[in-house]
């Protein structure tokens, strides 16, 4: 009986050391740690499947708030492709980070625990071809979302958000815009279009609706020809950063670009060097940096 009692306190002081987060064996193959503030973090990295990862987070815990997630496996696993819904069972989080794996779909409910919690959801360097956009628009706390280097194609959904503030949709080749793409996220600040071959298909007022836009890249999208007028024209100027690097841009319209700040930094590298005077004969207004060069 004592032998008994001695165990049961030892199994309650290890329960006790693993607290806030569950026993270790419980939640296998994923990992949960516990910051200074009892705020959570649950690394799944090594987690094979769609339905151990759910089978974990129907483990009772003792917040269903979590801080983070992490899936970012050394070796991705093959039969790991898709998120479905209620996936995460009860939990919420803060901030999640899912990369270099195989998932290819992000199904509408997956997260929909995260809702009114969610500011930062970095999804790059995935196989992810199915993605709700028009489900963004719920997560009322999103400032970053990340959804480089997957296999999105075709016309992007319209991006709508009342808190969305950076936004990286490059390294998706084929995924085009619309001129009313970005017109539901006014608040957008940074926006990487890297990589996305863009080519011509770019609508000249894409951008007029962002009155906060700070930092716009479109590197490596053979964007052609001449920038017509209004190409990039935020309505209230406050543009800081411009890359247009690796493009196959010949001329610019002088009022190609008109959204600037007294301080913007304007960078078009390797671009044609046959009408590199032209640039310079038609010096963009309100600008200290501009750079064309050849690499």
């Amino acid at each position: 009986m004592l032998r008994c009692a001695l165990f049961l306190t030892l199994l309650a002081a290890c329960a006790a050391n693993d607290w806030p987060c569950p026993q270790p064996a419980t939640i296998l193959p994923c990992v949960c740690t516990a910051d200074a503030q009892y705020e959570l973090t649950m690394d799944c990295s090594d987690v094979q499947n769609s339905k151990t990862l759910a089978q974990v987070f129907q483990t009772h815990f003792s917040f269903n708030s979590f801080k983070q997630l992490i899936i970012n496996p050394t070796n991705p696993s093959i039969s790991l492709q898709d998120l479905p819904a209620g996936v995460f069972g009860p939990v919420s989080f803060k901030k999640i980070d899912i990369t270099n794996t195989r998932i290819h779909t992000v199904e509408e409910q997956a997260l929909v625990n995260s809702h009114t919690t969610l500011e930062y959801l970095n999804i790059q360097d995935n196989k992810i071809n199915n993605f709700s956009f028009e489900t963004l628009k719920l997560f009322t706390a999103l400032v970053n979302f990340n959804i480089a280097n997957n296999k999105l194609s075709g016309t992007c959904p319209d991006i709508e958000s009342g808190s969305l503030l950076f936004l990286n949709l490059s390294d998706n080749s084929g995924f085009t815009l619309r001129a009313e793409t970005f017109l539901k996220a006014p608040y957008l600040e940074k926006i990487f279009l890297n990589n996305m071959r863009l080519g011509a298909s770019v609508p000249a007022d894409v951008f007029k609706s962002l009155k906060f836009l700070e930092e716009l890249q479109m590197n490596h999208n053979d964007i052609p020809g001449e920038l017509i007028e209004n190409f990039i024209d935020p309505e209230l100027r406050p543009l800081m950063s411009l890359t247009l690097n690796n493009n196959k841009i010949t001329q610019l319209h002088h009022l190609a670009i008109t959204g600037k700040s007294h301080y913007t930094t304007t960078a078009m590298h390797a671009c044609p060097a046959n009408n590199r005077h032209h640039y310079l004969r038609k010096p963009f207004p309100h600008s200290n940096v501009t750079k064309f060069s050849k690499l």
